[in-house]
């Protein structure tokens, strides 16, 4: 548990000093958040670059963090922190890290063992696989996130990013939260100070535990709103990282399209676009779709408008059924698609679990402060877009949780009362109690939290290459490479002659001795 502090402080000043120069070249604000979205975007072109030729490994990732570093020590935030105010931050900063390791010191959520350790695993051991995606479907899912989780990999601290990924940014968010209280008039920081509720309904949900993308998507869907209520409202020019956050929430998510439509709206005030902004569009995205048609032939997998006439592209019927299994799922979970997809039975079974979680109980009164509203808000253009679009694709709640709270939070930013928010005056004292048992439960535990190890057969492929499999269940875990949860229809593995893995879908995929 110690190893997700240690984490944390480790790769923070990274981010910001690699953040930091970002900003300064596309000439945006310099604040601790807009460094951490442009610090992790930083790192997501990085990783997507250099896994095209080399593999991630701990000492390449070294190389990274040591840059971050000094970039950030030659570029430290202005006006520069007095001893003083170090002193005053000490029992937030303190507090704030313990209540992170404490809630992201659990087992890894079930997605990890499926597919997220694996997917960061093939990273950080070969340059990118070609045809990844034949041997186990859901590793063609192409997520920046897993990028930059592959690339925080250092030495000390291998296959552990995913206790540290999202636990760093919400230890960085933590400090905009802190920031609004001292201008809580402002719409956005009276914004910013409310997602504190979904931040630690988050927190205490283990979604800090893993490489997991809809927490990613909905931090930067809280970070996205407060950036343009302060273009809007506080005549602050941030129009490049609002691009700038919405184009890193789609290569770490496809599903979070809709926060386009802030940066959008801006372009349209505005009525120009900066060549640094087709910059940002080009040097995220362009790697970013390049990586996923070498994994499986799309640029964005399983949306078979997208897949090109490649040699290792997943074959048409597979990426139908992995599109039709996510809508389904997220409708019913463990249902046949042809069956969910073919009535509306499934629409009351939904409501009775969607009803039951808070993101959908708060979003009843958020609609209605929409609908008394004056005057309509053009935030939420982009907020009423996105539920309309994650209702008719997949309505899981966790992958709209960010639009989902966004709505009553916005709701109440808007309320037209001037009011004080400040935090009482002894937080000082009271972070520091709360601390000490935080700090006892946590010395107490192992330095990181367990990943679990599945049992493992061997099978072998068409042309006799070797590959695992998981017994009893359908998850690799850190289990040895390549490993798949389902046995693949004809697949034929090669290695090139520089060490890329090569997957196709010919032959036949026979079993062998456990």
């Amino acid at each position: 548990m110690i190893g997700v502090i240690l984490g944390v402080l480790v790769w923070s000043l990274p981010i910001l000093g690699l953040g930091g120069a970002t900003l300064k070249f596309i000439k945006q604000p310099d604040q601790i958040i807009y460094r951490a979205v442009a610090g992790f975007a930083t790192l997501s072109l990085i990783a997507n670059l250099l896994n095209f030729f080399i593999a991630l490994k701990p000492f390449v990732n070294l190389l990274i963090w040591i840059i971050g570093m000094l970039l950030f020590l030659m570029m430290r935030p202005q006006p520069q922190i007095t001893y003083d105010q170090i002193k005053s931050k000490l029992p937030f900063v303190v507090f704030s890290l313990l209540i992170i390791a404490f809630y992201s010191s659990s087992t890894p959520i079930y997605d990890s063992g499926l597919y997220y350790l694996q997917t960061v695993l093939w990273m950080t051991s070969y340059p990118t696989p070609l045809g990844l995606a034949n041997l186990h479907g859901r590793l063609g899912f192409n997520s920046s996130w897993h990028s930059i989780a592959a690339i925080m990999e250092i030495p000390l601290f291998e296959q552990k990013s995913s206790f540290i990924l999202n636990s760093s940014f919400t230890f960085l968010y933590l400090f905009e939260i802190r920031k609004a209280f001292n201008s809580p008039n402002k719409v956005s920081n009276r914004f910013v100070i409310l997602t504190i509720i979904p931040v630690l309904y988050m927190l205490t949900h283990r979604q800090t535990t893993s490489v997991y993308a809809d927490y990613a998507v909905a931090m930067l869907t809280f970070i996205g709103i407060a950036i343009f209520l302060r273009h809007i409202h506080e005549s602050e020019d941030l129009l490049a990282l609002s691009l700038l956050t919405a184009t890193l929430a789609l290569t770490i998510k496809v599903s979070s399209a809709p926060l386009f439509l802030l940066p959008v709206i801006l372009i349209v005030k505005s009525r120009h676009i900066p060549a640094r902004l087709l910059i940002i569009i080009v040097a995220l995205l362009l790697p970013w779709a390049l990586r996923g048609i070498i994994l499986s032939g799309c640029m964005v997998y399983p949306v078979s408008q997208t897949c090109l006439p490649v040699e290792w592209r997943v074959a048409d019927k597979s990426v139908i059924e992995e599109t039709l299994w996510i809508r389904s799922w997220a409708r019913q979970p463990g249902g046949s698609p042809h069956v969910v997809l073919s009535s509306g039975e499934w629409f009351k079974p939904w409501l009775d679990r969607a009803l039951k979680q808070p993101e959908i109980l708060a979003l009843i009164p958020g609609i209605v402060a929409i609908a008394f509203r004056k005057q309509f808000h053009p935030a939420y253009i982009m907020l009423l877009a996105g539920l309309c679009f994650w209702f008719i694709t997949a309505p899981d709640v966790r992958f709209a949780q960010g639009i989902l709270w966004s709505i009553p939070m916005l709701g109440l930013a808007l309320f037209p009362i001037r009011f004080v928010l400040k935090p009482p005056k002894k937080t000082k004292t009271l972070l520091t109690l709360l601390s000490l048992p935080l700090f006892l439960l946590l010395i107490f535990q192992p330095i990181w939290a367990n990943i679990p190890i599945s049992n493992i057969t061997v099978i072998q492929s068409a042309n006799n290459y070797d590959v695992i499999m998981p017994v009893g269940t359908d998850q690799c875990w850190l289990a040895p490479l390549p490993c798949t949860p389902t046995k693949p229809d004809k697949l034929i593995i090669e290695m090139s002659a520089f060490g890329i893995y090569q997957f196709y879908k010919t032959g036949t995929l026979i079993s062998s001795q456990p």
